[in-house]
């Protein structure tokens, strides 16, 4: 429906992340996020990356060449600042963590839902955007 649409692209907005229609459908989403907003979310979830050889410090990273990815030390891990730093795996988990994060407005949320002529009600305890569109089954498939 038209305006759930709507207050989904705005909630996801708001937040930071990029949201674009995806051609030839009324209400799939797509959505992503700037590297920067990934980069902080990587250091937020403590996500280890691979390091650049001249990075490793220890013996234990000689061995295993990981580290918990931190912003002030960017430069120390392979492929910073590069297009493909994120595997796409790594893109999705990101992305998900952040939409995950994004709060509900219950009364715009319910508002949206009865201009779109959804009957269901979500549970007012929710406060994440996804756990709230899933329980009134209006949440699709995360990929890629």
């Amino acid at each position: 429906p038209e305006p759930v649409v709507r207050y989904v692209e705005q909630r996801v907005r708001s937040a930071g992340l990029r949201v674009a229609r995806v051609p030839a459908t009324a209400t799939v989403l797509r959505v992503s996020a700037p590297s920067a907003t990934l980069e902080r979310e990587a250091e937020h979830l403590e996500l280890e990356k691979r390091l650049r050889p001249e990075a490793r410090s220890c013996a234990s990273e000689r061995h295993w060449p990981m580290r918990e990815f931190v912003l002030a030390q960017r430069a120390d891990f392979a492929g910073a600042g590069e297009g493909g730093f994120f595997t796409p795996s790594e893109r999705v988990f990101l992305v998900t963590a952040l939409l995950e994060a994004v709060p509900v407005d219950n009364a715009s949320f319910s508002a949206a839902l009865a201009a779109g002529a959804v009957r269901e009600v979500p549970p007012r305890h929710l406060s994440s955007l996804l756990r709230a569109l899933a329980s009134v089954g209006l949440l699709g498939e995360v990929s890629a």
